[in-house]
């Protein structure tokens, strides 16, 4: 991959992750991920006829909020190598992880300013 346009990636985040950081360092501008919120719920996949498939995703982790995080620290510290000093990362996640989220990112971004003037950078 040595195309730096616009890239969608579909498959193991983490795999997907560490390719790009050996091709790509801190050159990326956005980064939007859309994590497991860890409802601690399995969520079927519906059929068109409303019937629920087997398969699906489980939003459960083992040791339930200290397993996510860990899984979210893994990913967050990737994406960090991978952004570009004026980079953005959007984060989709709720209300139940949203506090932890934000402090586990002000340690690895650093904090930064948040008023409207910004000017330094970080989470």
């Amino acid at each position: 991959m040595t195309d730096t346009r616009n890239r969608l990636l579909l498959g193991n985040n983490l795999s997907s992750l560490d390719q790009l950081q050996n091709e790509l360092p801190s050159t990326i501008k956005l980064v939007y991920i859309d994590p497991p919120f860890n409802s601690g719920i399995h969520r079927p996949f519906l059929n068109r006829d409303g019937t629920a498939d087997t398969a699906g995703f489980s939003d459960h982790f083992e040791n339930h909020l200290e397993g996510f995080l860990d899984f979210m620290k893994e990913r967050i510290i990737r994406i960090h190598k991978l952004l570009h000093p004026e980079g953005s990362l959007i984060l989709h996640c709720d209300y139940r992880t949203s506090p932890y989220l934000q402090i586990m990112c002000d340690q690895i971004f650093g904090l930064g300013d948040r008023g409207p003037e910004t000017k330094a950078a970080g989470f």
